[in-house]
């Protein structure tokens, strides 16, 4: 996975199971499926740090 520019940090693991989310072109509010597990998840940015949230905390 390649950080964005704009990032401070990337923390692509999928809140539900943990494991690394393969995403070659990370966007902000990109909805994928995490392909370990098969949850949705959302691609947000919080102060600068990149991270997956699961549906629900939306």
């Amino acid at each position: 996975m390649n950080t964005p520019d704009n990032a401070k940090a990337l923390l692509p693991e999928c809140p539900y199971c943990d494991e690394v989310v393969d995403n070659e072109t990370p966007q902000l509010n990109q909805e994928i499926i995490c392909s370990h597990c098969g949850s949705r998840l959302l691609l947000v940015c919080l102060d600068g740090i990149w991270l997956y949230l699961r549906e629900g905390w939306l």
